[in-house]
This record gives C-alpha cells, sequence and structure tokens, in this order.
C-alpha cells in the first residue's frame, strides 16, 4: 500500500513538474504601474514607474496609481480602459499622454498631425508654439501643423496653451493644415523652451533634399523688403549664399524696422513646395558686415540687330545701349523706373514690364506689329535664348459658327493662330484647349461636339484638357474621341488626364491603346516641354450622377510629381493647364500660387499655367523671385485667345522671361478667317439645318437679361410633370439666347439658353421642409396657379415639387423624401411649350402652355 501510495506520488511531482515547465514557457503579460496627475478640464499626463518594454500586437496589464483609479490593456500604441471612457496615446519613448474622458467626454480619441487625412474631420491634442496675425504653428509628439486664424476670428489661444481641436484639415501651399475649426478647448498650459541651433548656408542647402519641419533655427540673412499691390513680403537672403528663404507671414509692422538690413533670424524651419520658409518667430540685427550688392546694368537680346537704340529713366534724360556680345547694355543710373525704350527711327516700342524680374519684352515685330524678344538685367542670361510660344482657348461650349457679319467664328479664330505661326520658320507654338469646349450650341450639343473636334484636329491643337462639362453627357462620350477608333469620329490630338480617377480603385482614368494621357512631352524648337493637366475643384458643378464614380486628386500634388518626372525625362520647361480659377485673377487662385513656389534641383518646376472654368479675361505673373509665373485664362465661347511667349536660356538651362496678352477674335481677325476650317463648321451645320430651321414662335419682346425667363421656365418646370412647385439652379439658363424683338424662336435658341440635358426630378416634399430651401440664392422658383410661398412655407402637407436632376443631388436638397425620375428633359419641355404659342413675351405671359408630359406607369 505505502509503496502505491509512494508511485502516485511520484506520478504527481512527475506532472506537477512538467506543467510548471510548461507554464514557464508560456507567455506571460507584462504589467505596468502608471501614475497620473490631473490638471484643467480633466487632462492626464501619465509616466510608467515599472515594467518590461512590450512588442506591438501583445497586450499588457496596466494598474494605476493617484488621485484616481483605472485599470485597462495596451495594444499596438493605444491604451483603453475597459469602459472605452479613455485613450491614451503613448508615444516612443513611452511617455503616454492622455484626455481623461469620464462621464463628460465620450469617445474623445485624438489623431496624430502625422497621420491627418484630408475631408475628413479629425481631433488633435496640439501645443501652441507660435502665434502670428495669420494663425498658429502647433506641434505635436509626430509634427507641426499650421492652423489659419483668419478663417476663424474667434479662436483665440496663446503660445505655450495646450488645446483640444476638432477640424477637417485640408491642403494649403502642399502640406494638410486646418483653415477653420469646428471645436477647439483648452485643455492644459505647458512652457515650451525652444534650444536655437546656429545653422549655415550649408544646412540649409542640404535642408532641400531632406527637410525637418518644425527645427528652431536662427542665422545670419539681409532682409529684404517687396511690395506688391497692397501687399508687403519679406525674403531673407542667406548672407554670403544664394539661397533665398521665404518668412511665413511675419507681422510687417515689426519687421519694417529691420528692411534691408542685414539681421539674425529665429524662427521655425518650413518646406512648401521646394522653397524653404521660416515661420517666423523674431529678428535682431545682426553684426555681420557682408551685404546683398545691388544689380546695375540692363541688357537686351534682339534676333536683329538695330542702330541707336535708347532707354529714358524717369528723372534722367536719353541714354543710348551699347551693343556687347550679342547684348544692347547701359549702366542704370540708380533704382528708377525705365520709361521708355527707343529704336533707331526715335520710335517707342512697345514691352510688358515685370517689376521682379527686371524685364522687357520686345524684339522682332510679330503679326500686329508688335515687338517680342526680351529686356533684362541678369548678368547670367547668355544669348543663346529660344522662344516657345503658347496659345490656349478655354470654355469654346461649342461656339464655333461665324456671326451674321462673318466674324467671332473658330475659323475667325485659326486665322490668328496661323499667322502667329507663320511669323518664322520654326515649331515654335503650342496649341491647346483647357476644357468645356463641346457642350453649348446646337451644332456642337446635337452630335455631341464632333462639330468642335473636327475643327479642332484641322486647327493642329497639341492637346486637350477636360473641363466639368465634357461630363454632360457622360465622360465616355468625349473619351470615344480619343479610342483610335475611327468608326465614330476621332480627334487628331491627344487628351490629358493628369488628376481624375476612379472612385473604387484610385486608378487614373484612361483608356488602354488610346490617345490619353497622363502627361506630354512636347518638342517645339529644339526644346522639349512636359505637358500637365489637370480638372480643379469642379465637382459640385458636375451632375452627381455623371460624376459619382470619379475622385478628383488634388491638382498641386498631381503636378509636382508629374513635372518631376517629366524634368527627368529631359524636359527644359514644364506647362499646367487646370481647368479652374478665380474670377477675381490668376493671382487669387491658390493652386497657381502653390505651383509658381514648386522647386525641384534648385530650379522652379513650373514655368507656365493655364486656367478655365470662370469664362473671365485675366492675365498676370505670381510673383516669385528670380522668375515670376506667368499666368492666363482668355474668357469663353471662343472669342478669346491667350498667347504667353516664354524665353528659354538654353547655356543656364532656365526660363529668363515672358510676354502675355489676349488677342480679342472679333476685333483681331475680323472677318479673315482659315478657309479649311470654315468648310468643317459649315458642312456640320448643313446636316442638321433642317431641325434648324424649324420655327416655334416670335418674340414680341426684348429678353435682355436671363432673369426675364425665369418665371415662364419655372413654370414649364412645374407644368410639364404636374407638380405644384418648379425649381431649377440661375446656372442653368446659361444665356438670352439672343431673343429680340421680331426674333423667330428655334432651335439653336433654346440650346443657347438651355444647352445641358437636364431631367425633371419630381419629389414629395413637406411644404416648411421645401420653404427653407427657397433661401439658397443659387436658384430660382415657381408654383402652380393660385398657391402662393406664404402658403407653402407655412404648411406641413406635402407638395410636388419638380427640380432639376443637378439641383436634386445638392447636399442641401431635401432628396430623401419620395423622388421619382420622370425623364422629362427639361429644354424638350421648354421647346413643346414655345410651339404652343404663338408669340413670346415672358414678362407678361409666363404661364406654361403645356400639360403633364409624364404619366407614372
Amino acid at each position: 500500500m505505502k509503496i502505491r501510495i509512494k508511485y502516485f506520488f511520484n506520478i504527481f511531482l512527475l506532472i506537477f513538474f512538467f506543467l510548471f515547465l510548461v507554464s514557464c514557457n508560456q507567455e506571460v503579460k507584462d504589467e505596468y504601474i502608471l501614475s497620473y496627475s490631473v490638471s484643467g478640464n480633466g487632462y492626464i499626463t501619465c509616466q510608467y514607474e515599472s515594467g518590461s518594454l512590450v512588442k506591438n500586437g501583445e497586450y499588457v496589464n496596466l494598474v494605476a496609481k493617484g488621485n484616481g483609479s483605472f485599470s485597462g490593456w495596451y495594444l499596438n500604441n493605444s491604451l483603453y480602459d475597459e469602459g472605452n471612457d479613455l485613450l491614451i496615446l503613448m508615444n516612443k519613448d513611452f511617455n503616454l499622454e492622455a484626455r481623461f474622458s469620464g462621464t463628460n467626454y465620450k469617445d474623445d480619441t485624438f489623431t496624430l498631425i502625422s497621420d491627418l487625412k484630408e475631408s475628413k474631420e479629425q481631433k488633435v491634442c496640439v501645443d501652441i508654439v507660435l502665434k502670428n496675425e495669420r494663425g498658429y504653428l502647433v506641434k505635436d509628439s509626430s509634427d507641426y501643423m499650421f492652423i489659419y486664424l483668419g478663417s476663424n476670428p474667434s479662436f483665440t489661444y496663446n503660445v505655450n496653451d495646450r488645446i483640444v481641436i476638432t477640424s477637417i484639415p485640408e491642403y494649403y501651399e502642399g502640406k494638410l493644415q486646418f483653415t477653420s475649426i469646428s471645436n477647439s478647448y483648452k485643455v492644459d498650459e505647458i512652457i515650451i523652451d525652444n534650444e536655437v541651433e546656429e545653422v549655415d548656408s550649408e544646412y540649409l542647402s542640404d535642408y532641400y533634399s531632406k527637410p525637418i519641419y518644425g527645427k528652431y533655427v536662427s542665422f545670419d540673412a539681409f532682409l529684404e523688403k517687396t511690395n506688391s499691390g497692397s501687399k508687403t513680403y519679406f525674403n531673407l537672403h542667406m548672407l554670403d549664399s544664394e539661397i533665398v528663404i521665404y518668412t511665413y507671414y511675419p507681422k510687417a509692422s515689426l519687421l519694417n524696422d529691420f528692411s534691408n538690413k542685414n539681421v539674425k533670424a529665429y524662427g521655425y524651419l518650413w518646406y512648401l513646395y521646394g522653397e524653404i520658409y521660416l515661420v517666423l518667430d523674431y529678428v535682431k540685427e545682426s553684426d555681420s558686415d557682408i551685404v546683398i550688392e545691388d544689380k546695375s546694368k540692363l541688357k537686351v537680346l534682339y534676333n536683329e540687330e538695330f542702330n541707336n537704340v535708347y532707354v529714358s529713366f524717369q528723372g534722367a534724360s536719353k541714354q543710348e545701349m551699347t551693343l556687347v556680345d550679342g547684348f544692347y547694355e547701359i549702366d542704370i543710373p540708380s533704382r528708377c523706373e525705365i520709361v521708355k525704350f527707343y529704336s533707331g527711327e526715335n520710335s517707342t516700342v512697345e514691352f510688358n514690364y515685370d517689376t521682379e524680374h527686371n524685364v522687357f519684352v520686345l524684339g522682332e515685330k510679330n503679326f500686329l506689329g508688335k515687338y517680342s524678344g526680351y529686356f533684362t538685367d541678369m548678368d547670367s542670361v547668355s544669348n543663346e535664348v529660344l522662344k516657345i510660344t503658347s496659345l490656349s482657348m478655354n470654355d469654346i461650349h461649342g461656339y464655333i459658327m461665324q456671326d451674321n457679319n462673318g466674324m467671332g467664328g473658330l475659323s475667325n479664330a485659326s486665322y490668328i493662330v496661323n499667322q502667329i505661326r507663320n511669323e518664322n520658320n520654326y515649331d515654335d507654338v503650342i496649341l491647346l484647349g483647357n476644357g468645356d469646349m463641346f457642350q453649348g450650341t446646337a451644332v456642337s450639343n446635337i452630335k455631341h461636339g464632333l462639330s468642335v473636334i473636327d475643327a479642332m484636329s484641322q486647327m493642329d491643337f497639341d492637346f486637350m484638357g477636360i473641363g466639368n462639362h465634357e461630363f454632360d453627357w457622360g465622360i465616355e462620350k468625349i473619351f470615344n474621341y480619343f479610342d483610335r477608333d475611327l468608326s465614330n469620329g476621332e480627334a487628331s490630338f491627344p487628351l490629358v488626364n493628369s488628376n481624375i480617377v476612379y472612385s473604387d480603385d484610385g486608378k487614373l482614368v484612361i483608356y488602354d491603346d488610346s490617345n490619353m494621357y497622363q502627361s506630354l512631352i512636347l518638342e517645339k524648337n529644339g526644346l522639349k516641354i512636359g505637358v500637365i493637366s489637370c480638372i480643379g475643384d469642379v465637382y459640385s458643378s458636375i451632375l452627381y450622377s455623371r460624376v459619382s464614380e470619379y475622385d478628383f486628386k488634388d491638382v498641386v500634388s498631381v503636378s509636382e510629381v508629374l513635372a518631376k518626372s517629366l524634368k527627368d525625362q529631359g524636359c527644359d520647361m514644364i506647362l499646367v493647364n487646370i481647368h479652374d480659377g478665380d474670377s477675381s485673377g490668376v493671382e487669387s487662385y491658390s493652386p497657381n500660387n502653390r505651383l509658381a513656389k514648386l522647386k525641384y534641383n534648385g530650379k522652379y518646376l513650373i514655368d507656365i499655367v493655364i486656367n478655365g472654368h470662370t469664362h473671365t479675361r485675366q492675365l498676370g505673373y505670381i510673383e516669385r523671385v528670380g522668375g515670376n509665373l506667368p499666368v492666363i485664362q482668355c474668357g469663353g465661347n471662343g472669342q478669346n485667345i491667350g498667347e504667353i511667349e516664354l524665353y528659354f536660356d538654353t547655356i543656364n538651362e532656365e526660363l529668363v522671361s515672358s510676354y502675355i496678352c489676349h488677342y480679342d477674335v472679333s476685333s483681331v481677325a475680323k472677318t479673315n478667317y482659315d478657309e479649311e476650317v470654315e468648310e468643317i463648321v459649315s458642312s456640320h451645320y448643313d446636316s442638321i439645318k433642317y431641325l434648324l430651321d424649324e420655327v416655334y414662335c416670335e418674340s414680341v419682346e426684348n429678353i435682355n437679361s436671363k432673369e426675364q425667363l425665369y418665371n415662364w421656365s419655372s413654370s414649364v418646370l412645374l407644368s410639364a410633370v404636374g407638380a405644384d412647385i418648379g425649381i431649377s439652379n440661375n446656372g442653368g439658363l446659361r444665356s438670352t439666347g439672343d431673343i429680340y424683338y421680331g426674333t423667330k424662336i428655334g432651335l439653336e435658341n433654346l440650346y443657347q439658353i438651355m444647352p445641358f440635358d437636364n431631367e425633371i426630378m419630381l419629389v414629395k416634399v413637406p411644404g416648411h421642409i421645401i420653404a427653407n430651401f427657397f433661401r439658397n440664392s443659387a436658384i430660382y422658383y415657381g408654383f402652380r396657379e393660385g398657391l402662393t410661398e406664404n402658403e407653402v412655407r407655412s404648411d406641413t402637407d406635402y407638395y410636388l415639387v419638380a427640380v432639376i436632376d443637378y439641383v436634386y443631388y445638392w447636399n442641401n436638397f431635401p432628396s430623401q423624401y419620395e423622388s421619382v425620375n420622370t425623364e422629362v428633359i427639361f429644354r424638350d419641355a421648354m421647346i413643346e411649350d414655345l410651339r404652343l404659342r404663338d408669340v413670346f413675351n415672358p414678362s407678361v405671359d409666363y404661364q406654361a402652355k403645356i400639360d403633364n408630359m409624364y404619366y407614372e406607369r
């Protein structure tokens, strides 16, 4: 019996020993002991006291001590309590920062600055390290970021405040920023003690290739003050170096006393689009005696030699220039304004003066009798300069026909293009279409833009970009002209799409084996020009159903990547075409300014920008040290051509001058036209003439503004589908249709008024709900006979609302209610109404004549 007990006891010991060994090999969760203190609004700062470091993915037991209690677990650099009331972010040194949520703050998770995502509302906890009149520089453990005060003037904190911000980040000058704040609050006060690092030109030269955002530095520089219109800029010229550092929104009032002096500058380094910025903290006078030398010589290079070349300065007499090494040169008496330039005949030569670059555009006469060339004070410019001319047309919208006087058509525009091309024997002209080329007239719309494609092909366009109205028939309709299938019509020039991608997989929208490209390289006059073409932030101006499966990537980010690749492929210059702009001017459009600052290998990356979309005539320069960026937009409806002459120094491999102008097609070409282009346009017109010859009715009223058509068109809209209320957007009516007293109204007039194939949606909406939508200033609306707006506003009953599909998909339209697409095209309803009239006088007789064209099946 004793033997058996001993036997079992030994077995038990063996089993126990085995289990002990196994347990020793099991992974034991490490334990952290945390201590924390609580300050303002329940903010917690924690540090671990004991425990071993862990690898990502392992769970760790946590026990807290201090003036509260906590237990939870750690995984993948985040710490959660069991009730999910608390998130602690842990940095690489295992220092922990947390917001104690408790019962007042649920779901209080923070995103690191380095992990912010564009166009998505997120929350960050940051420290304010610098403040100026435009905003705040803030940081967390991952990165720095700028917050713009101008968009939220009530957002007021101080340096050393720790704050929590909820907002939607967006790209500004190449880096994600906050430009508007949804919510913010202070959680703590800290002390930020910046350790200054003195840097030199060698460090800053290396910084171009290895930027570190937010490094606090000081260096000696010359502080240059420049004025542009109402704006004042201060740039720092690194002493004994060619490096120029831009100051980031400094307070001009504090820097005026230091302008044009040597200073010691202090601040945070920033890197945007190839340029070094200093988010300036302060400056003080420097002891350095190194000075920036002022330039003192003006030079002009001609394509031919003149005698007796003179220049006159303001406050000085006319002086003769001397021909030296292919340049005409003259010393400048002082930094004064040049007033006139004279040739041998003592006549004043026309020129364009760029104050930043001290450049005058001169040289040979073109077909208008103007001179072309360049005039510069840049000593480094060689006399081996080649010229490229960019000609652009934007937003033609199908306006290719001549008027009754034989003027203003695409064939007249082609005459101007031919004259410019024939000024010399060089192939030095680029002709491009910015976008929105087709939608707008009967001769174009009826055949989905084929007439415009054929005319542009005859004109030898070099490429075309995509605008918002290329989506109006479905973008596939336009892509068919670039699919290399001659049976459906084909363009002789390529289509460039640099930034439209599919929403589901992010792939570029380009057909395989097609004449479509993400970028191009054009060879002109011995130079290689890289071409990029983007659609801008015009997503909301496209019918949602036509664009819902696509995304538009950031213009500047895409352009930077593609431009660097094109430079690596040997391109001398880079052209960026953007279908977007700002109606107030090229300098006001943010992407233009961002593109201007891009640099690559120490030189500016972008040489020319074309804008469109706003239908405005604009030209100008984005100022930048060492060579301004020319930008142009030329109206719309085919009435203008934009020209930019570019002068490229082949020895120094840089753009040294440019000249910008518009050509008004009617005033320049007059009745001159390209016969071959006009033949193409006429043949397309003749093929649909039978449709255009039908007369619907006659106008007995001058339509002087499209607002005169609002009451009539809204009545047609609701009558066509048996609705109570009709709503459309103001921009849906594009023009007056050239309707005057005695005009016999036909299809051409209607396509000018309403070129879009908008379908009518029928929606059941409570009266007081739809009445709120009436406040939208971008719409017009009308009511069935006997119904008033006051009645609708006070009613909770449902009304039938007829609204065009474009407006139906707006974010603020109440589309959540029961709706149906009637598939009745708004323009067709207008045509049927006009057919029922003998005369048209919408100011007096605006009630629709048509009956319901939609019958629910």
